[in-house]
């Protein structure tokens, strides 16, 4: 499993939370493909 990097990490988790206005007791689906991989276990992992 590909590990995204700390920046990726960071950027993930404001990307969520104070973007997208996720929530705790929210659900969140991620779709992604082989070339956005990365960026789709950062927004997993964030999530």
């Amino acid at each position: 499993m590909i590990k995204p990097n700390k920046e990726l990490q960071e950027a993930s988790i404001i990307a969520l939370r104070d973007c997208m206005g996720l929530k705790e007791d929210e659900t969140l689906l991620i779709v992604t493909d082989e070339v956005k991989r990365e960026i789709g276990m950062a927004l997993h992992e964030a999530g």
